[in-house]
């Protein structure tokens, strides 16, 4: 088992930190944990950034909207960064009256983000392609964690890539390679022409769990129970009463 500073998700959608919180491995939210990226080097190059300009109301167009359970879904897309945002606005959170709140959780996060992976000396991305059928090149994930290690001088830094394969029976291991761990599994599955997102995670938590820790956390089990107690609190003074939305047949928490 390898130990690491900071571990954390590259994208493309949930799956990567909620497996993260799954194993005890994340006690904090970060700008890419719960939104739809549109490939690897467009975290790559929103990090290197640090950011700057990345979630701006002039950028955001309404995209979508769903109806799940008498709740409405408002999705919003980035035209120039071409990241989707799920989670954010509803009927009881409309865009015009929260973006300024969403933006400034969205820069909390940023600034948190840049602070972990600047002050680690050793970290572990993980990125799961999770609506593709087309792998990543090698050289492309090379380059990816070249350009990270770039970004912030004196980080060893590993990266795990997961990719669909709809004749993977189980989560296995393809190839170990300079830094890049490629893993091919069958997690998502598509209704309608959607990924829907309440798949089971258990094989990647496991994989996370039995392979990677965070050093400094030999408590991990004792800091998710508090980690979780928190974020209820949390979530239980912003919907008041009890008001929890529904997406499909999983509860929808929001995250700050």
């Amino acid at each position: 088992m390898k130990a690491y500073d900071f571990i954390f998700g590259l994208g493309a959608g949930c799956s990567v930190s909620q497996s993260l919180r799954d194993a005890g491995l994340q006690f904090a939210s970060y700008p890419l944990d719960w939104i739809a990226a549109p490939g690897i080097m467009q975290g790559v190059e929103a990090i290197e950034r640090g950011f700057e300009g990345w979630f701006e109301r002039e950028d955001l167009k309404l995209w979508d909207v769903r109806h799940e359970e008498g709740a409405v879904q408002r999705v919003y897309f980035n035209t120039r960064t071409r990241y989707g945002f799920a989670h954010e606005f509803t009927n009881s959170r409309p865009f015009d009256r929260f973006f300024d709140e969403v933006k400034a959780k969205y820069l909390r996060r940023a600034e948190r983000f840049m602070k972990a992976l600047g002050e680690a000396k050793n970290a572990l991305a993980i990125y799961h392609d999770l609506s593709s059928r087309l792998r990543i090149p090698d050289e492309t994930l090379v380059e990816a964690r070249r350009r990270l290690e770039a970004k912030f001088p004196g980080l060893e830094l590993d990266l795990v890539y997961v990719y669909e394969d709809p004749a993977a029976k189980d989560l296995k291991k393809v190839s170990e390679k300079d830094g890049v761990t490629v893993l091919r599994w069958h997690y998502a599955k598509f209704i309608d022409g959607r990924v829907m997102h309440t798949m089971d995670r258990s094989q990647l938590v496991r994989y996370i769990h039995e392979n990677f820790t965070v050093a400094g956390h030999d408590d991990i089990a004792g800091e998710k129970a508090r980690y979780e107690a928190e974020q209820k609190k949390l979530r239980k003074l912003h919907w008041g009463r009890g008001r929890v939305e529904q997406w499909g047949n999983r509860k929808l928490f929001k995250t700050y």
